[in-house]
């Protein structure tokens, strides 16, 4: 049987419906980030933000300082993919209703949300000669990797190219260039998580969304 625990959160990439249909009574579960969201059922929670309204307002705040040619990096083809899809849907939700063209040249595919695939995509995207004036990156490791590549590359931020990151981890908030980010609200999510754990009435899972914040820089 289970241990005495008043709780489970989970972040899961690999779980499927199947995984957490038929649990055995047991603690709660909760499950946090983008792969859990097609997992609810009545015994699971899920905890998060509106992925693809939070990425059409980081999309739209560059579409509103003037970016027309806003590249996407962070496209994913493969593997858990649902983070990289729900801010891929918000990025192309945002151009299309500012009448600004779908242009797949602007997506740069990676593998993983790190540094050094934020580096790489962003040399590929130079490399191209295809035309960019603002990069909206699916995280801010990503974006971090990014600058490191514009900056080797002679191309001033925020003048030339504006970036725009994801997650508003700590790194980001001392780095030079500053850039901004989406704060996907990890202090009200972890109250919405202890509510969750504390209400032993609550038998229905449901999805709590947490609200997100735009950090201009």
């Amino acid at each position: 049987g289970f241990p005495a625990l008043d709780g489970i959160v989970m972040s899961p990439l690999a779980l499927t419906l199947d995984d957490v249909r038929d649990r055995p009574n047991g603690p709660p579960l909760v499950l946090i980030g983008e792969q859990a969201e097609e997992l609810l059922t009545p015994s699971v929670h899920h905890v998060g933000i509106d992925n693809i309204s939070a990425a059409a307002a980081a999309t739209t705040h560059l579409i509103q300082q003037g970016r027309r040619r806003i590249a996407a990096v962070g496209v994913q083809e493969s593997g858990p993919t649902a983070t990289s899809r729900l801010r891929f849907d918000g990025y192309r939700r945002a151009l299309a209703a500012a009448g600004i063209a779908d242009d797949p040249a602007l997506y740069a595919s990676v593998d993983q949300f790190n540094r050094a695939e934020g580096s790489t995509a962003v040399a590929r995207l130079i490399a191209s000669g295809t035309d960019f004036d603002a990069l909206f990156c699916f995280s801010d490791s990503l974006a971090l990797g990014a600058l490191y590549t514009l900056g080797t590359h002679g191309i001033s931020v925020p003048d030339r190219v504006q970036v725009m990151g994801f997650d508003d981890i700590e790194e980001g908030r001392f780095h030079i260039p500053a850039f901004s980010t989406v704060d996907h609200g990890v202090e009200k999510a972890a109250a919405s998580i202890l509510d969750i754990l504390s209400d032993a009435t609550r038998q229905t899972g449901v999805h709590h969304q947490v609200p997100y914040r735009l950090i201009t820089r």
